[in-house]
């Protein structure tokens, strides 16, 4: 399996727990809609990239890697905010580790993605 599409699941798997905590803390909706619209466009880039390099139209990409996330999701109850901060911290040590092992827009990305999940940690979510 290509390591972006990892990130591309972790990026989802993100997204999806800031906006499912929103109906917890809506103190916190503005902080993780931040968080939510951050890790949703990371998600979109990677996807962009997977199906640039596999030579498909983006949506093709995009549209079977949610169909395989739809597939093995079961539902669950909303993270609290610690274990959100701990899937951010697991997605950006993640994609710094990717980085180094890639070269080019790839490690950019990566290392861009990392940047933006300690940005989110110790900045929005502070």
């Amino acid at each position: 399996m290509d390591t972006l599409t990892t990130h591309l699941r972790l990026a989802r798997r993100d997204a999806t727990a800031a906006t499912a905590l929103t109906a917890l803390a809506p103190e916190l909706a503005g902080a993780l809609d931040v968080v939510r619209a951050e890790r949703t466009s990371h998600a979109d880039a990677l996807a962009a990239e997977i199906a640039r390099v596999a030579g498909v139209p983006a949506t093709t990409a995009a549209e079977a890697a949610e169909t395989t996330q739809a597939q093995s999701t079961t539902p669950k109850p909303p993270p609290t905010l610690d274990e959100l901060k701990s899937y951010l911290l697991e997605s950006q040590r993640g994609a710094a580790d990717s980085a180094r092992n890639e070269s080019g827009y790839r490690a950019g990305l990566l290392g861009s993605i990392s940047a933006a999940c300690a940005v989110e940690l110790e900045v929005v979510l502070a």
